[in-house]
């Protein structure tokens, strides 16, 4: 008995003298802290990552920023319907007296408040996040491991970074279009709706971008999975159409879309020669193979394993194979606009490239040794791809692009300090309008944002201006092509055509206007010069 009750003690002192386990975590307490890791520290990282690139490329956020923080400025300022534009006189923008941009500018309001510098960093590495967020989602939910390397390599595989850190509605469609495709694959009526209305909503251009992502996902699906989701297509639909009509005077928005896109197209097969920007035309050979080299072997190594591994699909569940057709089609689709269409569409191409590219490599991971040998040869991938990305931006094409965040801010507050309200300014450049209504919304100004909008509202007066803002004519000008010869003064189509009452150009690209107009003191004066822009009072 004593045996026993000694063995009781030494058995209960070890015990004591051990240290205690901690309790098994339930399998509902893993998916808690699962849960908040993803939702929490993965998205906090990503905002942190897009604030340090909106610090390391500072002023590629783009100039068109000015325009939209501008119009977000005056939503602030006018009311929250109001979309009135008078401030392009030659416009039709001044016409329909509507916005294509109005639920992303309408965003931008709360930025506003943190002042003009701070509110465009703020807002910019926002709408990175965003994108940056929405992207890996997508990825995780289509069960793309490791979510995380593929949205680095999207950074770099080509000049993407260039349009996830603008300002501008693209970066948001960036985000939303691979949530839209998830939420289509994953059958989620919901999600589509929402991902639907926010293109269609903040971007009315992309008005096609959610029927497009929905039939490509729908053949995939047909074909993989021998169905089709109707709930999803009307979510799209509705979600679509909500986007368009969820704003005010959303007849006009549509006119002014017909201007854009039927309008813009038709002018382009006439080749009448408008001065689009370079995004506007289809990606030249040289630049397909020089800047997106990477990412054509990319997404032509998704297509040979599918090629080579065809028979195996059969084994692989139906929604990864909707997974792997879906993204492949959309990456072919956008490749081929971007080369045939508007080269401006090459980051969707990247996009949905390195989507089907992630898809082709998580159907390759059937054993351990092969996960690894494949991520390893994807991290090579990045840094070649980040080496890629440091040389496209030294080039003398994308420095072009970076804005300084002070730009024409002397030249606006001149104007606005010694002008009269609606004064009309002609601005030569057509860029130059954006930071001008950011900075001073008091004045008119003759061009900016489209060509199109301008040859929309009147030919003769585009032509007019458009034979000074490229040079071709100085003292004479033309209302319609060609002008070997000027048919009209000057000074006369400023006072009475264009009612100028000012003239900004910059002296480096007009300098032979510039030396007509400081000679002629009988039609002009000089009234403001900063070593760079030079102001014209233009005598009625």
């Amino acid at each position: 008995m004593s045996r026993r009750r000694a063995r009781v003690r030494t058995h209960s002192k070890r015990e004591a003298s051990q240290p205690s386990r901690p309790p098994p975590v339930s399998a509902w307490g893993k998916r808690l802290i699962e849960d908040r890791y993803h939702v929490v520290v993965i998205p906090c990282l990503l905002a942190a990552l897009a604030l340090a690139f909106h610090f390391v490329y500072a002023g590629l956020e783009g100039v068109d920023r000015f325009f939209y923080m501008g119009e977000a400025l005056q939503l602030r300022e006018a009311g929250i319907t109001a979309t009135d534009f008078p401030w392009l006189t030659q416009s039709a923008l001044r016409i329909h007296s509507a916005s294509l941009w109005y639920g992303f500018s309408a965003l931008l309001v709360p930025f506003t408040v943190l002042g003009s510098v701070a509110g465009m960093k703020v807002a910019g590495a926002a709408l990175t996040s965003v994108a940056f967020i929405s992207f890996w989602w997508a990825a995780r939910k289509l069960e793309l491991r490791p979510p995380i390397l593929w949205l680095l390599l999207l950074c770099f595989i080509a000049p993407n970074l260039w349009h996830l850190m603008m300002i501008r509605p693209q970066t948001l469609s960036l985000g939303f279009a691979p949530v839209l495709f998830a939420f289509l694959v994953l059958e989620n009526p919901l999600g589509a709706f929402l991902a639907s209305f926010g293109i269609t909503w903040c971007h009315l251009n992309f008005l096609w971008f959610p029927p497009l992502i929905l039939c490509c996902t729908t053949l995939a699906q047909l074909v993989a999975e021998k169905k089709i989701v109707l709930r999803s297509s009307l979510a799209v639909i509705l979600g679509t159409a909500s986007g368009w009509i969820l704003r005010p005077n959303p007849i006009g928005a549509l006119r002014l879309l017909r201007v854009q896109i039927i309008e813009e197209s038709l002018v382009r097969n006439r080749h009448i020669p408008l001065r689009f920007s370079v995004e506007n035309f289809p990606l030249p050979p040289s630049v397909v193979f020089g800047n997106f080299g990477v990412l054509l072997a990319v997404c032509a190594t998704a297509i040979i394993i599918l090629a080579l591994r065809m028979g195996a699909l059969r084994s692989v569940p139906p929604r990864r194979r909707a997974v792997l057709a879906g993204s492949a089609i959309l990456a072919i689709i956008f490749f081929l606009l971007s080369v045939f269409v508007a080269g401006r569409l090459y980051c969707f191409w990247a996009e949905f490239g390195v989507l089907s590219f992630a898809a082709a490599v998580n159907f390759l991971l059937v054993r351990r040794h092969a996960q690894v040998a494949v991520r390893l040869a994807a991290t090579l991938l990045l840094v070649m791809c980040v080496y890629t990305n440091y040389t496209i931006f030294g080039t003398s094409t994308w420095k072009a692009a970076y804005a300084r965040p002070d730009a024409l801010q002397s030249v606006a507050e001149w104007l606005k300090g010694n002008s009269n309200a609606g004064d009309v300014v002609f601005n030569l450049t057509w860029s130059d309008f954006s930071p001008l209504f950011f900075w001073n919304r008091k004045n008119y100004y003759v061009a900016g944002l489209d060509p199109i909008f301008q040859f929309s509202y009147s030919p003769e007066r585009y032509w007019e201006h458009h034979f000074l803002a490229s040079g071709e004519a100085v003292r004479r000008t033309c209302d319609h092509p060609p002008c070997a010869e000027g048919t009209k003064d000057v000074a006369d189509v400023l006072v009475r055509d264009f009612d100028a009452r000012y003239i900004l150009l910059n002296k480096k690209t007009y300098p032979a206007l510039d030396s007509f107009m400081r000679d002629d003191h009988l039609h002009f004066t000089r009234v403001f010069d900063d070593g760079a822009e030079v102001i014209f009072l233009v005598r009625h």
